[in-house]
């Protein structure tokens, strides 16, 4: 009878760029990316602003070298803007990231804001984040794309761009169920929109 392989994981959560080394033994990873979601935009006094879009969702499996350094960037979720008699748009959600030791990258880039309300018509839905990736070795990479938000309306303010909830069993993984990358819903009338959901980068592999 075969023995189980012990699977090991670690996370990112919390926007900013992390360093992590490569365990010894370990010769692939597979990692989940995503951004962070367009904040919405602030409503007008006749209209809602827009919701913004949603990250991309990237899945890869990359050979590593034992002690490598790899580089994690996790993205922040855009702000939302401010509604009232001047509303803004929403805030860029910021972009996540893995990258290692011979320019190797999987990289999903920013969802857009929503627009703001104006005095004739809602603020344009922020369109959903994309995948690029620059490749010095073998990797597989799969990607779904982000959505874009909805606009507003003379009744409110736009949905968001669906997030991602992340079913990860992995024992001890205590990402939250509500969300990654989403995009922030659009102010209603006179009021300010959400913040998108910031992203995350989770990698795990086997030994």
């Amino acid at each position: 009878m075969s023995e189980r392989l012990k699977t090991n994981w670690v996370s990112w959560t919390t926007p900013g760029s992390y360093t992590w080394v490569v365990p010894v033994n370990v010769k692939w990873i597979k990692c989940i990316i995503i951004s962070g979601g367009g904040g919405g935009g602030g409503g007008s006094s006749a209209y809602g602003g827009g919701g913004g879009g949603s990250s991309a969702v990237s899945y890869g499996i990359i050979p590593v070298n034992p002690g490598e350094s790899v580089t994690i960037n996790v993205g922040v979720g855009g702000a939302g803007g401010t509604g009232g008699s001047s509303p803004t748009a929403g805030g860029i959600g910021g972009s996540s990231s893995i990258s290692f030791s011979d320019n190797t990258v999987i990289f999903v880039s920013s969802a857009n804001g929503g627009g703001a309300g104006t005095s004739s018509a809602g603020g344009a839905g922020g369109s959903g984040s994309s995948c690029t990736w620059y490749a010095y070795r073998p990797i597989f990479v799969s990607v779904q794309n982000g959505a874009s938000g909805y606009a507003g309306s003379s009744s409110g303010g736009g949905n968001g761009g669906y997030p991602y909830l992340l079913n990860a069993f992995l024992s001890g993984f205590n990402q939250a169920t509500f969300g990654i990358g989403g995009g922030g819903t659009g102010g209603g009338l006179n009021a300010n929109g959400q913040n998108g959901q910031n992203g995350i980068v989770l990698i795990w592999w086997e030994e």
